[in-house]
């Protein structure tokens, strides 16, 4: 019974706590910038702070004061509670493990008849392969490779190709396939700006990756510009915004994806200010330090952790 409270208890918290973070983070962010970094941490901030109340303060404090022959039974409310959230936390797994699937399974068959190539400013592998799609992407969370279409490599020209390349290192740099894997572990949630929160994180995205790419100058935002308007011409006729390749849906980011059109990020790259252009990957280690030592000073006070089981007995009498 002691350890099937505990469970049950856990998966209720998370599941509360993320019904009330979730609307939270949304009213806030209607009112805030609204980057890449900061719609990624909207999106991952509920999830991350319940789980992180579940394992640094509710089970510390269930261990110590939760007798281990304990007659409290589960009740049917708890008990329900409890099975949603479980459910809910399988569906993002299993959502996760697909989204792995297919991109190994795409990378696969993109490998195969590929080759190793260089581009210009790319640190990470490089791969040229025949794909009726103008493909720039890159695939991959921990290795990340590039892969370029031979029709796009003959369409653009050596200065276009490195400043779409340098695009495509800004997303390496974010980490964007990371966050992507990340984003697939949460439900969608409500809209910002008018759109589901994670297209609008990969519309975000694209713009720093614009942004990253076009520091060098205003040479490098005609350059991108150029690469874009011509990827855009290359696309199939039946493949647009509304109905995107099949491999935008994976673990990639790829230099045309998104809903924003081609017109609006073109007018938005020759608009940016490459001396204003801000590092891209958020720095939480600067926090690491501060929030060790609130988690230190909480373990080591027991009325501290007493009071937090008596939030957990009143949750839990809540629902039985």
């Amino acid at each position: 019974m002691f350890l099937w409270l505990g469970l049950s208890t856990s998966l209720a918290l998370l599941l509360a706590g993320y019904l009330v973070l979730a609307p939270l983070m949304w009213m806030i962010s209607r009112r805030l910038e609204r980057g890449a970094n900061f719609l990624f941490a909207v999106r991952i901030a509920p999830a991350t702070l319940a789980a992180a109340f579940v394992v640094f303060v509710s089970w510390p404090s269930f261990l110590v004061f939760e007798p281990r022959v304990n007659e409290e039974a589960v009740g049917w409310k708890l008990a329900v509670v409890a099975a949603i959230a479980a459910a809910g936390v399988a569906w993002s797994v299993i959502r996760l493990v697909r989204a792995c699937v297919a991109t190994n399974r795409v990378t696969r068959e993109w490998s195969r008849h590929a080759e190793a190539t260089q581009l210009e400013g790319v640190t990470i592998p490089t791969y040229r392969f025949d794909h009726e799609f103008p493909v720039m992407a890159v695939a991959g969370v921990f290795r990340p490779r590039l892969f370029i279409a031979n029709k796009l490599l003959r369409a653009l020209t050596p200065e276009e190709l490195a400043a779409a390349a340098a695009h495509e290192m800004g997303h390496v740099t974010a980490r964007d396939n990371l966050r992507r894997a990340l984003l697939f572990l949460l439900p969608d949630g409500p809209a910002i700006l008018g759109r589901p929160s994670t297209s609008a994180w990969t519309e975000a995205s694209d713009r720093a990756a614009d942004a990253f790419a076009v520091r060098a100058g205003a040479r490098a935002a005609l350059d991108l510009a150029s690469a874009l308007v011509k990827t855009a011409r290359l696309t199939p006729p039946e493949i647009s915004a509304a109905r995107p390749p099949r491999f935008q849906s994976l673990m990639m980011q790829s230099l045309v994806s998104g809903e924003a059109g081609v017109a609006g990020r073109v007018q938005e790259i020759l608009a940016v200010d490459s001396h204003r252009v801000a590092p891209r990957r958020a720095r939480f280690n600067l926090l690491a330090l501060p929030i060790a030592a609130l988690l230190i000073g909480f373990w080591s006070s027991t009325a501290t952790l007493h009071a937090a089981h008596e939030v957990l007995e009143r949750f839990v009498h809540l629902l039985t």
